[in-house]
């Protein structure tokens, strides 16, 4: 038995890992941005003086990372978000099982505001997103 909630938690932890690698390279690339981003605009604008890129590609790596920063921020205020939704289902779950639909409906009153700044946070860090990647808000 143990051996099977072992393989159980492996296989969790892989899907987790799985799920989260493009994350993790997305973070690997901002870390390392400051490094590589003036190596290729200066590489860049080379390739603009000899006539093989436009000048338009000399800024292109700084737009890029700036772009791959963005994207970051929805996925870290939805990890610091987590552990407060796990917590508010398992409680959503107890209420109903406990007080029915009067129980449910109480406990959302109660904690609408604990539930709606959550949603507000990861709404801002998706617009902040949009804005970085020069898409509309």
């Amino acid at each position: 038995m143990k051996k099977f909630f072992l393989l159980i938690i492996t296989l969790t932890f892989v899907v987790n890992v799985n799920a989260q690698w493009g994350w993790i390279k997305k973070t690997a690339k901002v870390i390392v941005a400051p490094i590589t981003v003036p190596v290729e605009s200066l590489y860049n604008t080379g390739k603009v003086i000899t006539g093989k890129k436009s000048p338009r590609s000399i800024y292109q790596p700084y737009t890029e990372a700036v772009g791959t920063a963005g994207s970051l921020v929805p996925g870290l205020v939805e990890g610091l978000n987590y552990p407060q939704k796990i917590m508010m289902e398992n409680v959503q779950k107890f209420a109903h099982t406990i007080g029915g639909d009067y129980g449910g409906f109480i406990l959302d009153v109660g904690t609408f505001t604990n539930r709606y700044y959550p949603e507000l946070s990861y709404s801002l860090a998706q617009n902040v997103n949009s804005i970085a990647n020069g898409r509309n808000p």
